[in-house]
């Protein structure tokens, strides 16, 4: 299923398994430093500084699939007109985008979640 998901994305696809393997990696060692305080706390905390920047790299690999997609598909038009090349394009332009979001909003939700429980478990004490 994963595969699918990097192949619909064209050539951006590697990237974006590359970095949402890593985002999910990082929040996953997260969650459980959250469950298992003080053992892998610190850590942990020093790499989900990385989250945020990756999440932007998702939204701008996403981006950049949109781009490579219309630029396959527009090349339908280029010597003679081949629909399928050109609905391929696109359909590749939109599903990139949406797997670039996806990871984002999933990323950075995550992060404001994890940073809420800390500030509330901060006031607390």
């Amino acid at each position: 299923m994963i595969r699918d998901v990097l192949v619909k994305c064209g050539s951006i696809g590697w990237p974006l398994g590359i970095v949402s393997i890593a985002v999910y990696g990082l929040l996953l060692g997260k969650f459980i430093a959250t469950l298992l305080p003080g053992r892998f706390e610190k850590r942990v905390y020093d790499y989900t500084a990385l989250v945020e920047p990756l999440a932007g790299i998702a939204v701008s690999l996403g981006l950049l699939g949109t781009v490579s997609g219309f630029i396959s598909a527009f090349r339908a038009w280029t010597t003679k007109f081949e629909p399928m090349v050109l609905i391929s394009g696109i359909y590749e332009a939109f599903y990139t985008t949406m797997v670039g979001l996806i990871l984002s909003i999933t990323a950075m939700a995550s992060i404001y979640a994890f940073n809420a429980c800390a500030r509330k478990a901060g006031e607390g004490q």
